[in-house]
């Protein structure tokens, strides 16, 4: 597993990156470690890059991880994520998260789910 991510402040996105085998600690760690960048802001278009990942963990475990989001969404603050994956699996585990997330979660971001990352890319800049 390798996860990684870069914030790009004049651009206001963040870009996270997640390969191999994935943990719900690894998925906690990848959206939660950027916070404590000096170049975190609020706000920011969030790319969720999943292509070379599959997850490591039962599809139960989704709404474990939305709780632990819910404890740091207010940071977020009004963003958009998009999540990019290639494989079915990992697709499905994507729109499991954002349908949970948008039920749980108390928050303006809005999510969606893409198998290219063009097309995730394209999203997020048609809503700057």
């Amino acid at each position: 597993m390798s996860v990684w991510y870069d914030i790009d402040s004049a651009n206001k996105t963040l870009m996270l990156v997640g390969e191999g085998g994935l943990s719900i600690t690894d998925l906690h760690d990848l959206t939660t470690l950027p916070m404590g960048d000096p170049a975190w802001m609020s706000g920011l278009f969030i790319c969720c890059d999943l292509r070379n990942s599959e997850p490591d963990f039962p599809n139960q475990a989704i709404p474990n991880l939305v709780d632990r989001h819910r404890r740091c969404v207010h940071y977020w603050g009004n963003a958009r994520c998009a999540f990019v994956a290639n494989s079915s699996v990992m697709y499905g585990i994507c729109r499991m998260y954002t349908l949970y997330a948008s039920a749980m979660l108390d928050t303006s971001i809005a999510f969606q789910v893409f198998r290219n990352i063009q097309d995730a890319r394209g999203w997020l800049v048609s809503s700057s």
